[in-house]
């Protein structure tokens, strides 16, 4: 198991894909050096407000670069990065602001339909503050919020924190120190908040790059929103372990991701509840199309999305494994990868039982699937 922290990986990236593009945002694009050094820039600027070791902070942003860019300037510092769904009711927001005690939110204002600002003063009249330090009973832990758009002036005010103190900070980082809090979807239930430690996402991420197939030359289409684990895992993290590229797409726009998939030529799809309306969408029969690898590879909407020669696979996993824990390979034939989840992933060990007994269900029975392996969720 790779035994790394997600800075100290990223640093790695950079320092051997530095000048390939990592991330496109628009007009807006990073390489891999490009990359590394803004995360240590915003990094610089969150010392200036006391983020440290185990600092919990909130992301609510839909797919933008700053959602990824926040996320590793708080592993440089060994915080806690706390991943928000953006179609969160306040009352939700709050349990969820509550339960994970986050410290520092990064929000958007407003985002297609959601005003998030409105959602905070559903909380409590003092939010969302004025910059300054916040003390509201309805949400105990917290202490600050900033505005995405002030992250710039955020590293601004780190100009005067000198680059070795970041770097002592991240020399303290371990890898078996929790870097994440992803909510589950809380289909059947509340949602709940598996945490993951660094050397885990490192390790995953590598694993699945290599199943997928993935090379520097792909490219991610970032549809799936970055606040579940499939959209930071699956996607982000799997996309920059192959030196490829994150090709973000913010909003659920069928006219805006057809431009996107134009001109940006995207190779990786993975799960995005765009594609039904894409495939009925009257301009894609002459939208050029260059997916072929990613996930799903086992189901009918990829037949009708990727060319006939496609290298998808199937996968099985959860938010509690960070993803996948079975998949087939990009190099497995054709009829595996359409007719199976695949089989484990390096150092996954998987058992179906009896629920009951706890006893080997016999083949063709069905039971409870157990899992043991490096992405296990920590308690």
């Amino acid at each position: 198991m790779t035994k790394a922290t997600l800075a100290d990986w990223l640093d790695d990236l950079a320092a051997r894909h530095g000048e390939r593009e990592a991330l496109v945002d628009g007009a807006r694009r990073w390489t891999y050096a490009e990359l590394a050094v803004t995360t240590e820039r915003i990094a610089r600027g969150l010392v200036t407000v006391g983020v440290g070791k185990e600092t919990r902070i909130g992301i609510l942003l839909p797919n933008r670069a700053e959602w990824l860019v926040t996320a590793f300037a708080g592993f440089r510092l060994g915080a806690l990065v706390v991943a928000l769904n953006t179609f969160s009711p306040a009352p939700e927001l709050r349990r969820s602001l509550v339960h994970a005690d986050v410290q520092l939110l990064v929000v958007q204002p407003r985002f297609l339909g959601h005003d998030y600002l409105a959602r905070l003063g559903e909380m409590s009249p003092a939010l969302p503050g004025d910059g300054g330090p916040l003390f509201v009973p309805e949400v105990p832990a917290l202490r600050r919020i900033f505005m995405v758009d002030d992250l710039e002036r955020l590293a601004g005010a780190g100009e005067s924190v000198p680059l070795e103190v970041v770097r002592a900070l991240q020399s303290e980082v371990a890898p078996a120190e929790l870097a994440t809090v992803f909510f589950t979807s809380g289909t059947t239930a509340a949602p709940k908040a598996p945490l993951h430690d660094h050397a885990a996402l490192v390790h995953q991420a590598g694993v699945l790059a290599e199943a997928f197939g993935y090379t520097p030359d792909d490219r991610w289409w970032a549809a799936l929103p970055l606040f579940f684990t499939g959209g930071f895992v699956t996607g982000a993290l799997a996309t920059l372990a192959a030196g490829a590229t994150i090709v973000l797409q913010a909003g659920p726009d069928p006219d805006a991701a057809l431009d996107l998939i134009q001109h940006e030529r995207p190779t990786i799809l993975i799960g995005s509840n765009l594609v039904p309306a894409l495939l009925e969408h009257p301009r894609l029969a002459g939208t050029p199309v260059a997916f072929r690898k990613g996930m799903a590879g086992n189901t009918p909407i990829i037949a009708k999305f990727c060319p006939a020669d496609h290298l998808c696979v199937g996968t099985y996993g959860m938010s509690e494994t960070a993803t996948c824990v079975t998949s087939t390979r990009a190099t497995d034939p054709v009829a595996v990868r359409r007719g199976s989840n695949g089989r484990p992933l390096t150092g996954v060990v998987l058992r179906v039982v009896d629920p009951a007994s706890g006893e080997p269900a016999p083949s063709g029975v069905d039971g409870e699937i157990l899992v043991r392996g490096p992405s296990l969720m920590r308690s």
